[in-house]
């Protein structure tokens, strides 16, 4: 089976992320993460993301994160003005 990946929705834009902020990722099966500007803190599971919790995602680096029904994906800012860009994916695997 050939995986193959197709965009959902267009590509999404947060630049408030002074507090935590929720990236909804329903239906989706990978995400591809952008933070610019400035770096940001990350979590997967729904925790709220601190310079002691999640992981931190350095500016004008590309990420990508396979996900899963439990994912619960929160940003904040590490430095002030960070802006974090992102794009979500569905498998549409085919037999061959």
């Amino acid at each position: 089976m050939k995986k193959r990946l197709q965009a959902k929705g267009d590509i999404q834009r947060n630049a408030t992320i002074s507090t935590a902020t929720d990236i909804s990722t329903t239906d989706a099966d990978l995400i591809i993460l952008q933070p610019l500007t400035n770096d940001v803190y990350i979590t997967f599971d729904g925790t709220t993301p601190t310079t002691t919790n999640g992981f931190l995602l350095k500016k004008d680096g590309i990420y990508e994160h396979e996900l899963h029904s439990s994912n619960s994906i929160k940003v904040i800012e590490a430095t002030a003005s960070a802006e974090i860009r992102w794009q979500l994916f569905v498998n549409n695997s085919t037999a061959e």
